[in-house]
């Protein structure tokens, strides 16, 4: 071996002797940069290869050839680099470069570092333990890097603010990055191998007018980025796939007929169609920059692969599917403008569709799930359309999540089965309307610092925390949202000047609606009923209005205030709660006016509250009327109090104005600091149980009043007027109201309650014929089955709503361009329950116009103002329910087409039941006819005169 390397050695010396410059030889043990101090500019140094490596760090600092023989190892001590070139016009080759520093930067130190320019460096083997940089050139011009092999390096190649650079035929593989251009302009990378590397083969990161030729990339993690004008041909290949990178391009089609693509990039294009490719290769599959009027549709891109949109408006992206894109959203747009994003299958990803400062784009009817950031992502975007997409099943952030986003409308999702469905933050002025928001691990909607918003619509039910959260929020309408059969309905926090109307919360764990530290907040026609808690609660809030809302049958309170001030509560039906249906707790400066409250426990109670308004409200049918704990310098003021077990009573409460209240039939009128009562529940908090009777009142007590005169009322009206100081009076000798109407019993409402739990049902076609007439049907009731015998079961509709017997019922049927008339059922019906005969509407609807067309029922209730007095409240909006409606225009040629059609698929049919019937009657009928008919040899007579012996002339009259 040794006399082998002698001889190259030798013949070396003597062509380079006869070439120029003095030859210098590096025998083991000795110094190569001693040897490098003490040559010539133009001299060559050729470096034996030995047992053991040249363990030192080489600076080439003139314009030498160092040339290894045997590939000589040159090892940097993990201190520097292990071969620098600082000088012009060096050649290098030959040798193996390792264990070089491990820094960070990529220009701290490499196996070889180029400061300078002109230089050529080949057949180099240069490997590391994963760290450093292999080949680096750092502002460096016109080098030569050809059939170097690099790899287990944080970057094999790496060119840095350089230009015109010829890197040929090297490998980098099994690096973290194979060839990386930053910076740099008019580079030529041609015929390498890129393959094996952890993230990119090849990129180009800020660098132009670099050529691209040949590379072959495989089995990298991203593959291949670039940006910028640089020339890239197909002969650049990933995973057997062609690269296609467009510049300045137009009216140009990629698609099952062009070679296959690996990847597809369009800068400054216009009309591009990419269309039925699979993109299986890891890396970028297509990426748009500064291109219009263009189409990617129905593409498969599988592994890493996505769809990028940089700069760019009025591209359609539609029908691809995008799987598995773990490092990338599947369809991202940046800058980008008037996009649409249609009919897109994408799951299994970082992130769905995202949008970044980009405006006024459609994102519509995708499939969006597992994806691990979240379905449709906006950031710093506005005026955006998010709708009828599935964005479900786990997706993180949320199904729909908006930051720092205005003006967005977010319609017609189903974002069901995430942590959130729809979640917006920081974001002003959006519409969040009709999304299905349910069965979703945290919250249906969560609002968070975001005002102005309109919430409106929305299922957010059957989630694991709340249906609606709103933290930090105000301004924003929160309206006609079914929030039931969650952990809570509607929860609010620190959020102000919010309105919250026509909302359904029911059937929730905790609360109907609850909030916190909130203040200014109109909560106003919502049914929160049927909550395991309260229907409505508010804790540390003041200056809100809680109006005409139903609190039928919550677990313990209807509605409750704690620790709030001056909040008007005003026109609340509360009954059928265990506990109370109004209770104040702490609570001061409040106006409680114009409510019901009936069938509870006890109808209005107010514990540790002063400086209350209690006016107009009615309090019936409960085991007390009007409960006073510990509560001082409350108003009580024209209340009607009739039918509870006690009318009024004041527990260890002082200095209370009782004025022109009317109370009858109470079993007690006024108990005055009855120990019965004492400490009774009115807080969930302290261990009350549905269904517990911890009140009995003695026949024989009588509490100690005060006997100041009274001073009001008529005698004998039927009715004790408790004033100021009336005394108590037993009810032996009380006068019984004659003229109120029967009501029924509290068993009796008790037993409608339990049915108070129904739905609509109604049968819109979903297609239709201009001119046509159709019969639609709505009803009501509480049993499915029973509603089916009344509606077409093909186009059967239900929703589920709270159906009282105190109400009645109002359905409308609306649309723009059809002509409805009612022509079964009067406007106005009643639900009952167990009623042999549902309440039915039949309607006669005929549609005017074709297209997409809107039907909407409308159902309005009317319910009674309170027991006891025959006036109905104000009629409210129970719900509206819209269904789209395809019209078809037909003219006369469509209907004898869709004859000829009849005809020809069914001409068996017509045949076997109509043809061939006719024409057997007729020939059977003509038979008939020829029976009864005279022949032609009879006379007049009828006698025969046998057969005829003249011919019958011929043509033209003349014989035959």
């Amino acid at each position: 071996m040794n006399d082998h390397i002698n001889l190259i050695l030798a013949v070396s010396v003597i062509l380079l002797g006869l070439a120029q410059g003095e030859t210098w030889v590096v025998s083991q043990n000795e110094s190569i940069q001693e040897k490098i101090d003490m040559a010539s500019p133009g001299d060559t140094i050729l470096v034996e290869d030995g047992r053991d490596p040249y363990r030192e760090n080489v600076d080439v600092n003139k314009p030498l050839t160092l040339r290894g023989v045997g590939l000589p190892v040159v090892d940097g001590g993990r201190n520097g680099s292990s071969i620098t070139l600082s000088a012009d016009g060096i050649v290098v080759e030959g040798f193996v470069s390792t264990n070089y520093s491990r820094g960070r930067s990529p220009e701290e130190a490499a196996g070889v570092k180029i400061y300078s320019n002109n230089n050529k460096i080949r057949n180099i083997t240069i490997y590391n333990d994963g760290a450093g940089t292999g080949i680096v050139l750092n502002g460096s011009m016109n080098n030569s890097v050809e059939a170097n092999n690099v790899s287990h390096n944080r970057f094999g190649i790496l060119i840095l603010r350089g230009q015109g650079n010829y890197i040929q035929g090297n490998n980098a593989t099994n690096n973290g990055l194979g060839i990386k251009l930053q910076d740099s302009g008019n580079n030529t990378i041609e015929g390498n191998n890129a393959s094996f590397n952890a993230d990119y083969g090849i990129s180009l990161e800020r660098s132009q007018y670099n050529t691209l030729r040949k590379n072959v990339m495989n089995e990298n993690g991203r593959s291949f980025e670039a940006a910028g004008l640089n020339y890239i041909d197909t002969s650049n290949r990933i995973d057997g796939g062609a690269i296609y990178y467009l510049v300045l391009a137009a009216n140009m089609t990629i698609d099952s007929t062009s070679e296959d693509a690996a990847v597809v990039y369009c800068l400054s294009c216009s009309n591009i169609t990419i269309k039925e490719q699979v993109f299986d290769e890891t890396g970028y599959g297509i990426r748009l920059y500064n291109t219009a009027n263009s189409m990617i549709a129905d593409n498969v891109l599988n592994n890493k692969n996505s769809i990028e949109l940089h700069e760019s408006e009025k591209n359609t992206v539609g029908g691809n599917h995008i799987i598995g894109h773990s490092d990338a959203d599947g369809i991202h747009l940046n800058r980008s403008r008037n996009n649409s994003i249609e009919g897109n299958n994408i799951s299994d990803g970082s992130g769905g569709i995202s949008l970044v400062r980009s405006e006024g784009n459609t994102i519509e009817d995708n499939i969006i799930v597992k994806n691990e950031k979240g379905g449709v992502i906006l950031q710093e975007s506005s005026y955006n359309t998010i709708k009828r997409n599935v964005v479900s099943l786990d997706n993180g952030e949320g199904g729909v999540y908006l930051e720092g986003s205005h003006n967005n409308t977010v319609t017609e999702n189903n974002a069901s089965y995430n942590d959130i469905g729809i979640h917006l933050s920081s974001s002003l002025e959006n519409n969040i309307s009709e999304n299905d928001g349910s069965y979703n691990h945290v919250s249906g909607i969560f609002i968070e610092e975001s005002n102005k918003n309109i919430i409106k619509d929305n299922n957010a039910s059957h989630n694991d925390w709340c249906g609606i959260k709103i933290e930090g929020s105000g301004e924003n309408r929160i309206e006609a949202n079914n929030a039931s059969y969650n952990g809570n309905g509607l929860l609010f926090e620190s959020s102000n000047g919010n309105t919250i109307s026509r909302n359904i919360a029911s059937h929730n764990v905790e609360y109907g609606i609850r909030l916190y530290a909130s203040y200014g907040n109109n909560i106003a026609g919502n049914d929160a009923s049927y909550n395991n808690l309260a229907g409505i609660k508010l804790v540390d809030s003041q200056e809100n209005g809680i109006a005409d809302n139903f609190l039928h049958g919550n677990g313990v309170n209807g509605l409750a205030l704690m620790n709030c001030v001056r909040s008007s509560v005003a026109g609340n039906v509360a009954n059928n709660n265990p506990a109370c249906g109004i209770t104040l707790i702490n609570s001061m400066n409040n106006n409680l006016t114009d409510n019901g409250a009936s069938n509870n426990s006890d109808g209005i109670a107010l514990c540790d509250s002063s400086s209350n308004l209690i006016k107009n409200n009615t309090a019936s049918y409960n085991r007390i009327g009007v409960y006073l704990y510990q509560s001082n310098l409350n108003e009580l003021k024209d209340n009607y109090i009739n039918k509870n077990e006690v009318g009024v009573s004041f527990n260890s409460s002082e200095n209370n104005t009782v004025d022109d209240n009317f109370t009858g039939d109470n079993k007690y009128d006024v108990l005055i600091d009855n120990d019965t009562y004492f400490g009774h529940c009115i807080r969930e908090e302290s261990g009350y149980t549905k269904g517990e009777t911890s009140v009995e009142i003695p026949i024989t007590h009588t509490a100690p009043v005060d006997t100041t005169v009274y001073t009001g009322g008529v005698p004998g009206d039927g009715r004790t007027k408790i004033g100021k100081g009336v005394p108590y009076q037993p009810p032996s000798e009380r006068t019984t109201e004659a003229t109120s109407p029967a009501q029924p019993s509290s068993e009796d409402y008790q037993k409608m309650a339990e049915k108070a739990l129904g739905m609509v049902g109604w049968d819109p076609p979903r297609e239709m014929i201009v001119r046509h007439k159709y019969k639609i049907n709505v009803t009501l009731g509480e049993d499915r089955e029973r509603l089916a015998g009344y509606l077409e079961e093909e186009y059967a509709i239900y929703q589920k709503v709270n159906l009282s017997p105190k109400c009645v019922y109002e359905v409308n049927l609306t649309g723009d361009n059809f002509d409805i008339s009612l022509k079964e059922g009067l406007a106005q019906q009643m639900y009952i329950p167990d009623e042999e005969e549902l309440p039915k509407w039949v309607w006669e609807v005929t549609p005017t116009k074709g297209g997409n067309q809107t039907l909407k029922l409308v159902v309005n209730y009317q319910e009674k103002s309170n027991i006891g007095e025959p006036a109905w409240a104000t009629k409210k909006r129970l719900d509206e329910w819209p269904v789209t409606v395809t019209v078809e225009e037909k003219t006369a040629s469509d209907y004898l087409n869709d004859g000829k059609n009849f005809i020809k698929k069914y001409w068996q049919w017509l045949a076997t039941v109509l043809i061939i019937p006719i024409v057997k009657w007729w020939m059977g009928k003509r038979r008939s006819l020829k029976k009864e008919k005279p022949g032609p040899t009879q006379d007049m007579a009828g006698t025969s005169k046998g057969p005829s012996t003249e011919r019958p002339p011929g043509p033209g009259g003349g014989e035959t």
